[in-house]
């Protein structure tokens, strides 16, 4: 290749959009001809990841968009479900910050989201920390997140705590015990979503009895 045919190259390489930029702002707008078009042309995919180091499924959960989650869920090639954002959040993290009980309820999501783990739970590293130190399940738990708490508590796996860890860990019995004597304020954050997902299952238990 001679110089000028190489300066040419460079030059329309560094002409290219950015994909990652572009998809995010198709999520953020809404625009799923844009996306859908990127995603069958095969521009983005599951390694595609924004300048804030976030993969295209985190940012649709982020932007509490259901159709372009959908869209990029039903052409899965290359997602690490555990990749982590620039400050440690996963695709799990995020769940549980931004999916209200009004989103999982009234916005569809968990119709969407049950499957959706039923399909992936296995391949999911359920204790990733973020940069604070939280699991998802904690981060439901801090947030009083109570639906996404009761679904991520359904498929993670149970804890196997053992010597010292068994000794500081908290049945289900001893958590409706300090709930019951209004001590839920000193719970950890992981011990706050168990509560909160026994709770509701619970009260779903007696909806439908």
């Amino acid at each position: 290749m001679n110089p000028i045919s190489l300066k040419h190259f460079q030059t329309t390489a560094l002409a290219l959009p950015d994909s990652g930029r572009v998809a995010q702002e198709a999520i953020a707008n809404n625009d799923m001809t844009r996306l859908q078009r990127m995603v069958h042309a095969g521009e983005v995919d599951g390694h595609t990841l924004t300048a804030e180091q976030r993969t295209l499924l985190i940012e649709a959960v982020r932007c509490l968009n259901i159709n372009a989650f959908v869209l990029l869920t039903e052409h899965p090639d290359g997602y690490d479900l555990n990749q982590p954002d620039a400050e440690g959040n996963t695709l799990l993290h995020h769940l549980a910050l931004r999916m209200t009980d009004a989103a999982m309820d009234d916005g569809g999501w968990e119709d969407t989201l049950e499957p959706f783990l039923e399909n992936v739970h296995g391949n999911i590293e359920w204790d990733l920390e973020n940069h604070d130190g939280r699991t998802a399940l904690e981060l439901a738990g801090w947030a009083d997140r109570t639906s996404i708490a009761v679904l991520l508590d359904t498929y993670a796996p149970e804890p196997n705590p053992t010597g010292s860890d068994h000794a500081e860990s908290c049945t289900d019995e001893a958590v409706f015990s300090d709930v019951e004597h209004e001590n839920f304020d000193n719970l950890n954050h992981r011990d706050k979503a168990r509560v909160l997902a026994l709770y509701e299952q619970l009260l779903r238990q007696k909806r439908h009895r």
